[in-house]
């Protein structure tokens, strides 16, 4: 399954989380969205975007 990269923001109690990108495995865009929105209902999210090949690679 492909892996996506999500960034995404947040303010929670009184304070602003900028934006950071969070790894979702999925079978296309709107599920990697979908599975960050579920992960953090509050977050707004800024991008989804097909991880590049190797570009997590330890």
């Amino acid at each position: 399954m492909p892996l996506y990269v999500v960034t995404m923001s947040n303010v929670a109690h009184g304070w602003y989380y900028p934006p950071r990108a969070f790894l979702f495995e999925a079978p296309d865009v709107a599920a990697a969205r979908l599975q960050a929105q579920e992960a953090d209902d509050m977050a707004e999210i800024h991008s989804v975007r097909l991880a590049a090949p190797g570009e997590f690679d330890g």
